[in-house]
């Protein structure tokens, strides 16, 4: 046990001078230390994977606490997709400083390719190549084709117009492709998509219908 813990954190610290490891998310990134950064790596390793990114954010409300999403070396990986473990933690902030790093929650993640572009592990806050968190069942096949949707930035069907002239919209109308996708959620017949960056973006309902995906709903979110 000791040995795997001093392993862990030797690879934290080579990651962290060769720049293997990527920090994103809000201004609590800014405020881990080399300490915050040694406990999340040896909390989240699991069998032999260790964090290549910590994606960030802190609560809006007292007591004051930090979130990490800890998303591991992948477990399997092609040319165009990478699947892998992401693990959840959370820490106790007294005076901007972490007091104790604990595990939330353990879930899987998925990050695609862009076309023409290899997949990498340099990630900043606002680049659609990072890795985002999947729920539910999905096959590699339907991952890759919902992001080819989703980068297509489709509209939604336009409603009628009524009989007597009223013109309706609505807001928004298209997905916005170039934001990054947060997380993809299976619900019975549906999926369940969050895209965005800090703490606003959109949440898209999609459906499969005679082999196409449709947009059943799409609004915007604000955190």
């Amino acid at each position: 046990m000791v040995g795997n813990v001093i392993g862990a954190l030797s690879l934290a610290m080579i990651a962290l001078v060769t720049g293997q490891m990527s920090i994103i998310g809000g201004r609590a990134r800014t405020l881990l230390s080399e300490k915050d950064v040694q406990q999340i790596t040896r909390l989240a390793s699991a069998s032999h994977r260790t964090p290549w990114l910590l994606d960030v954010d802190r609560s809006m409300v007292l007591p004051e606490e930090w979130f990490v999403d800890a998303y591991l070396t992948a477990d399997s990986e092609t040319a165009s997709l990478r699947r892998g473990r992401v693990t959840k933690l959370v820490g106790r902030v007294v005076g901007n400083i972490a007091q104790q790093w604990r595990v939330e929650s353990h879930g899987r993640y998925a990050q695609v390719a862009l076309p023409g572009i290899a997949l990498r592990t340099t990630i900043e806050n606002s680049d659609i190549n990072r890795p985002f968190r999947v729920n539910g069942r999905f096959s590699d096949e339907e991952l890759l084709d919902l992001v080819i949707f989703i980068r297509r930035s489709p509209s939604k069907p336009a409603i009628p117009d009524d009989a007597n002239g009223t013109i309706h919209f609505e807001v928004p109308d298209r997905i916005d492709g170039a934001m990054p996708i947060l997380e993809m959620r299976r619900q019975r017949n549906t999926v369940l998509i969050w895209l965005g960056a800090a703490r606003s973006g959109q949440r898209v309902v999609l459906q499969r219908v005679n082999r196409q995906w449709k947009i059943n709903e799409l609004t915007g979110w604000v955190a």
